[in-house]
């Protein structure tokens, strides 16, 4: 009985997970058909090595939508047709461009669109177009894939130009460089202890270069004192030469004005003796 009972139970357990996950899927195939999407061509020249159908349609980054269709275009055997489905909101507008990337070191290609203006006119199809293309660019691998020739040519000189540099006179040359250099080497190291006193005696003089520059710079010290002490002197001494000047010139001055009065007084004085004497001459004569 407690059996029976207990097979009753899984079993309606079982059922039940059954119930709710057909339930979950019918919920989720509901979301997907109810979720619109707006289909574009893209036309890829060169390899989309790693892009499949189901990839990743990212929108500057971010995921959008995925890759519905990859076929070789008909009118051009050189480029690649990729319908994407982007979901419903996401305007591509005039100026977004599409490339390749990769994802991480997996080897998976993702389509990318990113480039368009905010304020551009989105993408509409025309009346050639079964669908809107978005204009592609070449992705960062192409352009590795296209750079490869000229980088390897490029190394392939540089090697030749090694080579050439490389040669067996240079190696020579350079073998005697080499050769020089050793012996220079040992005859420093025989002459260590020369070159150690010439370094302890140049430490030397160092330290007497410095005393001394010390005793120049406190004799500029006193010396800049004594040239004040001159200076200030020198002032003192042409502004008492100023004072003398000054006052040897105003005793001149009235040295000379005094002497210009007596010699009038003199001259009145013998002019007045001449005038006595011609009155009395004839007194005077006897």
């Amino acid at each position: 009985m407690e059996t029976r009972a207990n097979h009753l139970l899984i079993g309606s357990f079982v059922l039940l997970a059954t119930v709710g996950l057909f339930v979950f899927v019918v919920w989720l195939s509901r979301i997907e058909l109810d979720r619109q999407y707006s289909y574009y061509d893209i036309f890829f020249e060169g390899s989309v090595a790693g892009l499949a159908v189901g990839s990743d349609v990212s929108y500057r980054g971010i995921k959008v939508g995925s890759v519905v269709g990859i076929d070789i275009d008909p009118s051009d055997p050189r480029r690649v047709r990729t319908t994407v489905e982007i979901r419903e909101g996401i305007a591509i507008r005039e100026g977004d461009r599409a490339s390749l990337q990769l994802k991480g070191i997996t080897g998976l290609a993702f389509v990318n669109v990113e480039g368009g203006q905010a304020t551009s006119p989105e993408i509409v199809a025309t009346t050639d177009e079964h669908l809107p293309i978005i204009p592609s660019r070449p992705s960062h691998i192409e352009q590795l894939v296209m750079g490869a020739p000229e980088l390897v040519g490029r190394s392939i000189a540089l090697v030749d130009r090694v080579s050439a540099l490389l040669n067996e006179e240079n190696q020579r040359h350079l073998s005697g460089i080499l050769e020089h250099l050793d012996n220079i080497g040992a005859s420093l190291a025989s002459r260590r202890e020369h070159i150690e006193r010439i370094i302890d005696t140049v430490d030397a003089s160092r330290h007497d270069i410095a005393e001394s520059a010390k005793l120049i710079r406190t004799v500029a010290l006193k010396t800049d004192g004594l040239v004040d002490q001159v200076s200030r002197t020198l002032v003192v001494a042409q502004s008492t030469f100023e004072g003398a000047d000054q006052l040897m010139t105003e005793d001149a001055k009235q040295l000379l004005s005094a002497l210009a009065t007596t010699a009038q007084s003199v001259d009145r004085a013998a002019r007045e003796v001449e005038s006595i004497t011609a009155q009395n001459k004839d007194s005077l004569r006897a």
